[in-house]
């Protein structure tokens, strides 16, 4: 090989590896901040009734009535499928929200139409901004061993007096949806 075409071929390797030094600069990057987070938040609920049968909706509502909700109770339940099995759903209702905020519950579909309560909580919408209500994990936290197929979900509550912000993660135990890991911050930093 003479001397000239050693430098033509220098000039090819040279653009390749800056070009493929890059590639592996960015894909770190990326490998660190974009699969960094493995939760992925909940959002997009939807009249109930458009996501579950009329009388599921009913149901859902009398399950966790201890008084005789009106007719259209129903209508101020949401929901949104989380998996083809699993729907979370929130009841916009003064029956149903309070001091600690409005009651949300999951339903496993057991067969077609049969639904079986998982979960109940009160979760309260007023958060800092910017602050996701619920997010649907990936992998449960820390280690701990999936007990099912079902996702773990991490609900964040702020506390009303204290200026702190709660973390709760639950995940499903074959059984019900039970915490896992709880966290507290300090709101604003």
């Amino acid at each position: 090989m003479t001397p000239s075409q050693s430098k033509k071929y220098i000039y090819l390797i040279v653009p390749f590896l800056k070009g493929f030094a890059l590639f592996l600069i960015l894909s770190g990057l990326f490998g660190i901040v974009g699969c960094g987070s493995h939760a992925q938040a909940i959002g997009g609920w939807k009249p109930a009734t458009k996501v579950v049968s009329l009388e599921t909706a009913k149901q859902i509502i009398a399950d966790n009535s201890s008084q005789k909700a009106d007719g259209n109770t129903y209508t101020q339940l949401e929901a949104i499928r989380l998996t083809n099995k699993l729907t979370l759903f929130k009841i916009n209702s003064p029956s149903f929200c309070g001091y600690f905020g409005c009651l949300h519950l999951a339903y496993l579909e057991e067969t077609p139409g049969e639904y079986r309560p998982i979960l109940r909580r009160y979760i309260n919408p007023l958060l800092p901004k910017n602050t996701t209500q619920i997010q649907l994990l990936k992998e449960p936290p820390n280690g701990i061993v999936a007990k099912s197929s079902l996702p773990c979900l991490r609900f964040f509550q702020a506390h009303p007096t204290n200026n702190t912000l709660q973390q709760i993660t639950e995940c499903f135990d074959g059984q019900v949806y039970k915490i896992v890991e709880t966290r507290n911050s300090v709101i604003g930093n």
